[in-house]
């Protein structure tokens, strides 16, 4: 018999990581958006978007499928990036579909061009086109708006997104620091819920907070798919400490071995660590250089110290201790993690 999380894992068992759909998160501390701001990033997603908010099946991340051409609606405001990644850098843009049409603000990522030049040039066109395929196919309140790409910025077609004014949900939260963080740790869970319970399934493979961006009205998107893998039955993407870009502080030990592979269980691993800088503001082992992280995660089974912490009580507590848990098959499942976030929202 296969193992039930095995199976899982392939998506066998998606419907029941599903949730039913929830609107806006909001708590007493986050502004409710208004009817205006709404009707104007919906009528821009959707009118971009189309069809888009169909499950895809597996024939929708062909090579083949070429996604939407916005390049004559939008127009940079600067050529100073305002973020940096690994491999792109974002600018704020003006959308602007006709001459009556009101200017919208988006986002797009742009490749640094030597990136598409140098020796692995290949491998990092590849990943930069996987992100852009698999990105246009996803549909959900928690993960960043897919709005087309742009061909005039770079050396190949940038994403382009909308635009989020509140920054990443460690900037908000600085910013905002009587904010109840519940909905945040909620919006995140939902956000790899429905990239989980995905026909094929998707691992994130990257959650951190600065891969988390906030909506005008207070919720969490997941952003950031370079690192992404879909799976099925016939995939199983490997890293390694040697390969993986992932960021130490928010990788689960079996990452750190020469057999370590990226999972949904890797990202429950990672949705902890996340959960834990949210409502503490503390990066895990930030006072640990990378070597002496992967020491202490990989061998010493460190995890975050709950000592002078404030704001965990401890049903959350639990909670995150069974999520970086160091033998993956332990980790409880998306759902399980859902509702006990809700459990807590609702105490």
């Amino acid at each position: 018999m296969i193992p039930y999380r095995t199976l899982a894992r392939f998506g066998t068992n998606a419907a029941l990581q599903r949730c039913s759909p929830k609107t806006a998160i909001t708590c007493d501390h986050i502004r409710t958006p208004s009817p205006a701001s709404m009707e104007t990033v919906s009528q821009l997603t959707s009118l971009l978007r189309g069809q888009q908010s169909r499950v895809p099946s597996q024939e929708d991340w062909a090579p083949t499928e070429t996604p939407r051409d916005v390049s004559s609606f939008v127009s940079k405001e600067s050529e100073h990036p305002v973020g940096f990644g690994a491999f792109g850098d974002v600018y704020k843009c003006k959308w602007k579909e006709s001459i009556i049409a009101h200017k919208k603000t988006v986002a797009i990522k742009v490749m640094r061009s030597f990136l598409a030049e140098n020796e692995d040039k290949e491998r990092n066109i590849r990943r930069w086109n996987r992100e852009i395929r698999l990105w246009q196919n996803l549909s959900h309140e928690n993960i960043m708006p897919f709005l087309g790409i742009a061909k005039q910025f770079g050396p190949l077609p940038s994403p382009v997104s909308v635009w989020m004014a509140n920054g990443t949900a460690k900037d908000y939260l600085n910013l905002h620091p009587n904010v109840n963080r519940v909905p945040f740790l909620l919006g995140i869970a939902l956000g790899l819920q429905y990239l989980h319970g995905h026909q094929p399934q998707i691992i994130h493979g990257d959650l951190k907070p600065v891969n988390v961006l906030v909506t005008d009205w207070g919720v969490p998107c997941l952003t950031d798919f370079g690192m992404s893998r879909v799976l099925d039955d016939a995939t199983l993407w490997k890293t390694t400490a040697g390969s993986s870009t992932g960021t130490y502080q928010y990788m689960g030990p079996e990452l750190f071995s020469e057999e370590g592979h990226v999972s949904v269980e890797s990202d429950i691993y990672a949705y902890a660590m996340t959960s834990y800088e949210i409502v503490t503001g503390i990066v895990p082992f930030q006072n640990l250089k990378a070597q002496a992280i992967i020491k202490a995660v990989s061998i010493d089974n460190s995890t975050p110290p709950r000592k002078g912490v404030r704001y965990i009580n401890d049903n959350l507590w639990d909670l995150l201790e069974s999520c970086w848990d160091s033998n993956p098959q332990k980790r409880p499942f998306i759902a399980d993690i859902v509702a006990s976030i809700e459990n807590i929202d609702a105490e």
